[in-house]
């Protein structure tokens, strides 16, 4: 490349000799045809400098354009001989990426069924049942054993919760069927008070006949407060009330044998 370049040293030298002087060449006046006509050779001797400049860089340049178009084609065909591997190499890795890409969505796929089988929800960003909770990610990075686990912790946790479900369940059916039940013995126990009054209104005391108000104002009291805890508290004030009206029936059946003696 020095070499080449060196060449415009001689044209370096002859340009400093032929190119012209300014000074030399102003023209006086638009009229002055003289110093017009000199301007306009000396422009020409500068263009015929210019051109030498041109002609000696194409002169120059051209063995060195020669050469780069050459090392351009030896690179082409150097590269020629590598694409094939090349593609080759990029169609198997594409190939068993894709593969693993199915394989992971298919595992995705499955892990995710079992997740839905073995009872776990999924609500914010994660798998849940009872206390377990499983984030996304898990997925896909838990090994066998360890997804192993955690389907075998799910389906404790929905056993147990199924088991909480059907206990809750039977409370409050068992919670319905007494409040049933106390509602048929507060209603009986309502005809029983009012079949006593009518019976014995004239005769009987009215200490009597309050006192059996009062308790059956109590059963309903605790049917309403309290169904569960109030159920045996019923039944034990109606027994009395039933024992209260049999006594104070006995006591005027005895009097009416005596009043007919």
């Amino acid at each position: 490349m020095k070499t080449e370049l060196a060449k415009f040293d001689h044209l370096a030298a002859t340009i400093l000799d032929k190119l012209p002087y300014l000074d030399d060449y102003i023209i006086n006046g638009v009229w002055d045809d003289a110093g017009l006509e000199a301007a306009k050779a000396a422009h020409r001797r500068v263009r015929a400098l210019v051109n030498d400049i041109e002609r000696q860089r194409k002169e120059i340049k051209e063995p060195i354009l020669a050469a780069g178009k050459a090392v351009d084609e030896r690179a082409k065909e150097l590269v020629s001989l590598t694409e094939n591997v090349d593609h080759e190499l990029k169609r198997r890795i594409a190939d068993i990426e894709m593969q693993r890409e199915a394989i992971k969505q298919e595992k995705r796929h499955n892990r995710t069924a079992e997740l839905t089988q073995a009872g776990y929800e999924f609500t914010a960003g994660a798998y849940r049942i009872g206390d377990q909770v499983i984030v996304a990610s898990a997925i896909d990075d838990a090994t066998d054993d360890e997804w192993s686990g955690i389907i075998a912790r799910g389906k404790a946790a929905a056993e147990r919760v199924k088991l909480e479900r059907a206990a809750n369940d039977a409370e409050l059916e068992r919670i319905k069927l007494e409040r049933e039940q106390l509602e048929i013995e507060r209603r009986e126990l309502d005809k029983l008070r009012k079949s006593m009054a009518s019976q014995h209104t004239e005769d009987a005391e009215p200490e009597l006949i309050d006192e059996i108000e009062d308790d059956t104002d109590n059963i309903s009291n605790n049917i309403s407060a309290d169904y569960v805890s109030g159920f045996n508290a019923c039944r034990t004030l109606a027994m009395q009330i039933v024992i209260k009206c049999s006594k104070r029936s006995e006591i005027i059946a005895m009097l009416d044998e005596l009043n007919a003696e």
